[in-house]
């Protein structure tokens, strides 16, 4: 009984780790986009030709407009929808830039991507080493079991991640930012 209850346990870890992959992909994706200008063709305008008179008085041939230019188009940042490992949908209108992990897998991920969290929960305080953050490792603040929302909403984030089975702290912490 040991036994399966501990594959079960490990398959529902590699299986949250593989969403939280995608789900970070997906944001870092999204961190991408950039704006495309749009210039419309110059425009002229050619007035009618006017025949020289018997006289010796000449009009002007042509009249040229004054070219315009359209302004650059903007492009938004499209939202992203995803459904974590408890079967909850959460929507990002932006990518995150700031995340809290509160999963211990969570900061392997980011280093992986180039994120550096802006919290760790101390059970993944390896992962603030320099060898995964470099110099940015010292200063990522590390929470506790029992941080309040109030602390977790001081580091502003984006997103919190956190672990299933955590359906107490996720309820409490959604105030503060999307969870996953």
């Amino acid at each position: 009984m040991a036994h399966r209850t501990s594959t079960l346990s490990h398959r529902m870890k590699l299986a949250q780790s593989v969403g939280l992959v995608v789900v970070l992909v997906a944001l870092a994706a999204c961190g991408g986009e950039s704006e495309t200008a749009t210039t419309a063709a110059p425009t002229t305008t050619a007035a009618p030709a006017t025949t020289v008179a018997p006289t010796t008085t000449a009009a002007p041939a042509a009249t040229v407009a004054p070219t315009t230019t359209a302004a650059p188009a903007t492009t938004a940042a499209p939202s992203l929808t995803v459904t974590d490992g408890s079967g909850r949908e959460i929507t990002l209108d932006r990518p995150a830039e700031r995340i809290v992990c509160l999963e211990d897998n969570c900061t392997d991920l980011t280093s992986d991507l180039g994120i550096v969290p802006v919290a760790q929960h101390r059970g993944g305080a390896w992962g603030t080493a320099a060898a995964y953050y470099g110099d940015a490792a010292a200063d990522i603040p590390i929470i506790g079991d029992r941080t309040s929302v109030e602390e977790l909403a001081a580091f502003e984030p984006d997103l919190i991640i956190a672990r299933v089975g955590q359906e107490e702290v996720r309820d409490a912490v959604e105030m503060v930012a999307p969870v996953y």
